[in-house]
């Protein structure tokens, strides 16, 4: 199994960022991105909004930092652990523009590069940008066609509505960075089982929504084709608690929260996403090496995928 949790400081939703990620910094996220990459950790995450209005600021927060030079940042104090956009708002911007920001951070990370799209959820973020919501599915699949064809091509055309004549759009890619699909409605699954090199669940992962991922999947020839399955499991507090992380984090030894999360684990499930509870950047970073080093290696996780 293979395990990623988002970076602090970077997005401040007050879903899911702690109280003292409001005075983190750079520093803060440097230190967790050593942590990951020190304990064997997959990827290292983090997530979009390029702005957002007065009245949701309330539940997302104000900040949310740019993923690519958040990222960027990473990639020059680690060696091994991926770089993963979770998720980036592809239909916000002219693939061209993307391409270029995504394959510059491949190629500063060395081939480290993972990028997980969605389709974007703010009408608000579209307007002010002059992109039209209610098309938003459409022009993140064509993006998604778009941006693959500046990753694969040295001289790259692309097709309407992006239409351009060949042009370089370097740097070049280490390596062809997978594409994750984002969603959970049948429309965002339908949509990486068809044009994804995986699907990153933002709910549950039903039966129903993995039904629809198989027989997409299936009708578009992609079957037996590699492919990535994201889940997200919640959050989670390696040993006995001396403070109060809330009735549903997951707690305990190694072993108990291992075999809780292989139970959890939906069928098929090749990725998965933790997040910690935590009162500064240190126990972060504890945290984060100890679910690295006993949790993600047990047993029951190592064949939780098979």
């Amino acid at each position: 199994m293979k395990f990623n949790f988002q970076l602090p400081v970077q997005a401040q939703s007050t879903m899911f960022a702690e109280p003292w990620e409001a005075s983190g910094g750079r520093d803060a996220i440097i230190a967790i991105a050593r942590a990951a990459d020190e304990s064997g950790f997959h990827a290292i995450a983090a997530c979009e909004h390029v702005a957002v209005p007065p009245h949701r600021a309330e539940t997302m927060g104000r900040t949310w930092a740019d993923p690519i030079a958040v990222l960027s940042l990473c990639a020059a104090v680690t060696e091994r652990v991926q770089l993963m956009t979770y998720v980036y708002v592809l239909a916000l911007r002219h693939p061209l523009m993307a391409a270029k920001a995504l394959s510059t951070l491949d190629w500063l990370s060395n081939g480290r590069l993972i990028v997980g799209v969605g389709a974007g959820h703010v009408e608000e973020e579209f307007a002010a940008l002059g992109v039209d919501f209610s098309t938003r599915g459409t022009r993140l699949s064509q993006s998604i066609d778009a941006v693959r064809q500046c990753f694969a091509n040295d001289l790259p055309a692309l097709d309407s509505p992006f239409e351009s004549a060949p042009m370089y759009v370097y740097p070049r890619v280490i390596r062809t960075p997978p594409i994750l699909v984002a969603g959970s409605t049948p429309a965002a699954v339908k949509r990486a089982a068809k044009l994804g090199d995986g699907w990153l669940a933002q709910g549950p992962a039903t039966p129903e929504l993995l039904s629809i991922l198989s027989d997409a999947r299936h009708a578009a020839g992609h079957g037996d084709e590699p492919f990535e399955i994201g889940h997200i499991a919640g959050f989670v507090h390696v040993g006995e608690p001396t403070w109060d992380v809330g009735a549903h984090v997951l707690s305990g030894s190694a072993e108990h929260i291992a075999t809780t999360l292989a139970e959890r684990m939906p069928a098929g499930a090749t990725m998965c996403q933790v997040m910690f509870r935590s009162r500064s950047a240190e126990e972060l970073a504890e945290q984060v090496r100890l679910f690295g080093t006993t949790v993600a290696t047990h047993d029951s996780l190592n064949g939780a995928s098979s």
